[in-house]
This record gives structure tokens, sequence and C-alpha cells, in this order.
């Protein structure tokens, strides 16, 4: 999930995939993850993010242990 400080909105984004989990290496301390566009993410047109020069996100990862 993602949390926006500016927005100060939860965005809940796409599990990883099979190509993330690959570029992967978590016991070497980084685990590779692709986004769609920001506008595509929250849903909405990309104009409407014109107004920020910088956005900012908190990035958390849930595991699911039942795979």
């Amino acid at each position: 999930m993602l949390y926006s400080r500016e927005l100060e909105q939860t965005i809940v984004a796409p599990l990883l995939t099979e190509d993330d989990a690959f570029g992967s290496n978590p016991e070497q301390g980084f685990i590779v993850y692709r986004l769609p566009s920001l506008g595509d993410l929250m849903g909405v047109p990309l104009s409407f993010l014109d107004s920020y020069s910088t956005m900012t996100f908190d990035l958390s990862i849930q595991v699911n242990d039942g795979l």
C-alpha cells in the first residue's frame, strides 16, 4: 500500500508479479516492484497532478503467507 502525504490518502497498489519476484533479492535487502503510472494508480487524469511538483509516499508491504 502507498500512503500519499500530500493527499493524506492510502492507495492500494497492485500485487507483486512473477517478474517483480524474479528481479527481487530479499536476502540481500531489496525488492523490485513496478507501479503503473501515478494517474492510473490513483484513478485520476494526469492533469489533476499538474499542481504538484513533488509527491511523497510511504510504502508498506503486506506479506501473504497463504501462497
